[in-house]
């Protein structure tokens, strides 16, 4: 008899044990992912002031040649001050891009040097600009590291300091420094990128987080095309403020896609982004 409540009661305490443990492991996967779609929303509106911002300035030193222009907006007005060597992208009162969103506003570019040259800056500000009707302010300051033509090889550092702020009021910032490495191959779409984020932010629910690259982030121009903005492959962990816990984001296997892969602990969720 005192072998059978013996039995009984480590069957039930391995039960609670067990219990217990997955629970443990359903908060974990239950966490707010506001903070994780938020970082990745400020990437993306960082990507796409990027890209801009380069095809603009391509255009501008072009002499105003079409094509460099149709790469995102064909109804955007570009004008270039070359004594100040500032150029502005001028989105109206609506403009719709290539990728199908709708920009207002403006984006101004003022460069230190030639475009792309070594240790030259860009510094992008906004003038009532909006994406889908997210507003964006702050600063942008990029220096140009090194431009290699023969491998086709430019790198360069932002400092972002950019706030979003949504129809509904809710607001979202981050402040990070990007390092880029941009490779040309012979096909466009074959190009990519690898990029590392490093900095805080602060998300539309409120909370205060830190980002880190774990392992660089590769984007893909081909995806870009695809109307797929994400990065393919890499490892990004944020950190919120208000858990201490770091939160892991892999971004797959090389794969245009909208799917990313969260880890926390020993849960893992999936989750696939706007």
């Amino acid at each position: 008899m005192k072998k059978n409540i013996f039995r009984i009661s480590l069957v039930l305490a391995l039960l609670g044990f067990l219990t217990t443990s997955c629970n443990k492991l359903k908060d974990k996967l239950s966490f707010d992912s506001t903070v994780v779609e938020t970082d990745n929303e400020l990437e993306r509106a960082n990507d796409d002031i990027d890209l801009i911002v380069e095809d603009a300035s391509d255009f501008a030193a072009s002499n105003g040649r079409v094509e460099e222009k149709d790469k995102f907006a064909p109804c955007a007005v570009i004008t270039h001050n070359r004594a100040t060597r500032t150029v502005t992208i001028d989105f109206g009162t609506g403009c719709k891009g290539r990728d199908g969103r709708v920009r207002k506003g403006k984006i101004i570019a003022v460069h230190t040097d030639v475009f792309r040259k070594p240790n030259s800056k860009c510094t992008v500000t906004f003038d009532g600009y909006s994406v889908e009707d997210i507003k964006v302010t702050g600063t942008i300051v990029t220096t140009y590291n090194g431009l290699d033509l023969v491998k086709k090889n430019v790198q360069k550092t932002s400092l972002v300091n950019v706030n979003l702020t949504f129809p509904d009021g809710k607001t979202a910032s981050r402040n990070v420094t990007v390092t880029q490495n941009f490779t040309l191959s012979a096909n466009l779409l074959d190009s990519e990128y690898q990029v590392t984020v490093n900095g805080t932010g602060v998300a539309r629910n409120g909370v205060a987080f830190n980002t880190t690259t774990l392992s660089p982030i590769v984007k893909k121009v081909a995806c870009f095309a695809e109307k797929v903005p994400y990065p393919v492959s890499g490892i990004q962990q944020i950190t919120p403020q208000n858990d201490k816990e770091p939160i892991k984001i892999d971004f797959g296997n090389g794969t245009c896609d909208k799917t990313i892969t969260i880890t926390r602990g020993e849960a893992v969720r999936t989750i696939t982004l706007k």
